[in-house]
């Protein structure tokens, strides 16, 4: 951080994981609560509202915003108006984090079926 400052450039943070980390280990350097002067934010949705979806999130200062949007609108054809109302249904809603939860929840089942599974494996294969 004291990097970008000093010598004016960006970090980009593409963080499409931190909302999956158990006991929310990993904290993404831009937030919304305290942005970061130097820190340009992307966030995927496409792991919470579906793969097709590709919708994502930019997090900067207003001038970066507006640059990239004008980027955007002469190179893409956007992203479909419903995948964009459903998220901000979502989020709007504050179903965003029953989402997340729900996700973790099944994550979490997955990591203890594939241990039960794979811990008894373990023991054999080191006794060999």
């Amino acid at each position: 951080m004291k990097l970008s400052k000093q010598y004016n450039f960006y970090i980009v943070e593409d963080d499409h994981w931190s909302e999956f980390a158990y006991n929310h280990e990993i904290v993404p350097f831009y937030s919304l609560e305290t942005p970061i002067e130097n820190v340009i934010g992307l966030r995927g949705f496409s792991k919470v509202i579906g793969p097709d979806a590709r919708i994502g999130a930019l997090f900067a200062s207003k001038e970066i915003i507006d640059e990239v949007e004008k980027i955007i609108t002469l190179q893409s054809l956007g992203v479909s108006n419903f995948s964009q109302e459903y998220l901000f249904q979502i989020l709007k809603n504050g179903c965003y984090q029953n989402v997340i939860k729900r996700i973790l929840d099944d994550l979490n089942q997955r990591r203890i079926i594939t241990n039960k599974i794979l811990l008894p494996l373990k023991k054999i294969w080191c006794e060999v």
